[in-house]
């Protein structure tokens, strides 16, 4: 069966499109294992059992399913127990996941988005498996992967909020409006996620209130910067934010 999962963008990370286009694991938006080299089906999976254990090991990440179907588990399992594709391919690959200790940091950040995009405890959930599996095989620690995850989440931020309100907010303006959204992926604690999710709607709704006509782009810009981390984030925000703003109006 041909596994459908929406890419998750990470770009100051690495460039995961790139990666799964190496792959041939991309079409259109999503991570497709059934068009990759790859194809972990019955068969092929006792064959990985003997020959490739890192394989096994990591097919079961997500604890859905013993097989590989997300694209984290995919690239992790590639990482450690390499397929045969071209040159051309590998090069492109190792050039945005090295092989070494810049590489394990980016597939730890890569694991560590995962788990707050899907509002999960970071280090102690159930993706801590994944993390303890690269921090065995290269040698980095939990520490070391947070840090790096910190800083390459903040600066995806900033950049996509500069990108989205296009130099109409000062720098300590978009600093603060994307304070909340890095302050709820830096967040390893989901119970403690909700204050800064609370934050990120104060923000928007602060946006909503605008009148003097520039509530669309603002409001827009906002939303179009969280939505690139994270499309039901973005609009789950959005909305409680137009809510609280026309409940206020409706009780004037």
């Amino acid at each position: 069966m041909v596994q459908r999962d929406a890419v998750r963008i990470f770009q100051a990370n690495f460039d995961m499109v790139k990666v799964l286009k190496n792959y041939n694991a991309y079409e259109k938006g999503y991570f497709n294992q059934g068009k990759s080299a790859l194809k972990v089906e019955d068969a092929l999976f006792e064959k990985y059992e003997k020959t490739e254990p890192n394989m096994v090991k990591i097919a079961d990440l997500d604890n859905v399913t013993e097989s590989i179907d997300s694209q984290e588990e995919f690239i992790t399992a590639v990482y450690y127990s390499p397929i045969q594709i071209s040159p051309a391919a590998q090069s492109a690959i190792d050039r945005e996941l090295p092989k070494g200790k810049e590489g394990a940091l980016k597939l730890g950040a890569m694991w560590l988005k995962k788990s707050v995009d899907e509002n999960t405890d970071s280090t102690s959930g159930k993706y801590t498996k994944a993390l303890a599996i690269i921090q065995e095989k290269s040698g980095v620690s939990q520490s070391e992967i947070l840090s790096y995850y910190r800083r390459s989440i903040t600066a995806e931020a900033l950049a996509l909020g500069k990108k989205h309100f296009e130099g109409r907010l000062s720098e300590a303006e978009l600093k603060k409006a994307m304070a909340p959204v890095i302050a709820y992926y830096t967040e390893t604690n989901p119970s403690r996620r909700k204050l800064h999710y609370n934050g990120m709607v104060a923000v928007a709704k602060k946006f909503w209130d605008k009148d003097d006509g520039t509530r669309a782009f603002f409001v827009a810009s906002y939303r179009n910067s969280i939505k690139e981390l994270n499309v039901h984030l973005a609009y789950q925000v959005e909305r409680e934010a137009t809510k609280s703003s026309l409940s206020n109006v409706s009780s004037e």
